[in-house]
């Protein structure tokens, strides 16, 4: 992405794990964990939050992610990024994303880009990015497409995307 920080090769992501696993991470130089407010319900940011107390906070990328709703408004979602710092226990996040992104059109939600540069203005937030990883109901658009048109967007500053062997040429792309 167009953050400049450089993070480990290996990261850790999802919900389940023990703070003494992000500190054993961090201790042996993995610098970028991945969250989401979804993750164990606030658990998994909880936990991190704990660990982060024994890092140098300028040498982590802390990610968490928001499901965005139909009801969202600017203030929801800086209300619930709120929410997310205090389980992580940090002034700021490096990046929000929206999370799973299941159609081209929620890349435009107004309330979320609104929210985001109110949140960067303030120092609570660095970047903004999409996840996602890939179509699991009839209704939503493909991978492809969703990340083709976030790219081109030009709004987001990073993805977290499905990309393995089984399909280089659309993470490729």
């Amino acid at each position: 992405g167009r953050t400049g920080f450089e993070v480990s090769d290996i990261s850790i992501g999802g919900a389940g794990k023990e703070a003494n696993l992000y500190r054993y991470a961090y201790d042996h130089g993995i610098n970028y964990f991945d969250t989401a407010e979804s993750y164990g319900n606030g658990d998994n940011e909880r936990t991190i939050g704990e660990a982060l107390q024994h890092m140098d906070r300028k040498k982590v990328f802390i990610t968490t992610k928001l499901e965005l709703k139909d009801e969202d408004t600017q203030q929801t979602i800086g209300d619930r990024l709120g929410k997310c710092q205090e389980r992580l226990r940090t002034d700021y996040v490096d990046a929000l994303y929206i999370h799973g992104a299941p159609k081209v059109s929620i890349l435009d939600n107004v309330a979320f880009h609104g929210a985001v540069k109110l949140l960067k203005a303030d120092g609570r937030l660095r970047f903004a990015g999409v996840s996602n990883h890939g179509t699991f109901f009839e209704d939503e658009d493909n991978m492809e497409e969703v990340l083709v048109a976030a790219a081109e967007d030009g709004r987001f500053d990073l993805m977290l995307i499905a990309y393995n062997f089984m399909n280089r040429d659309k993470g490729d792309k």
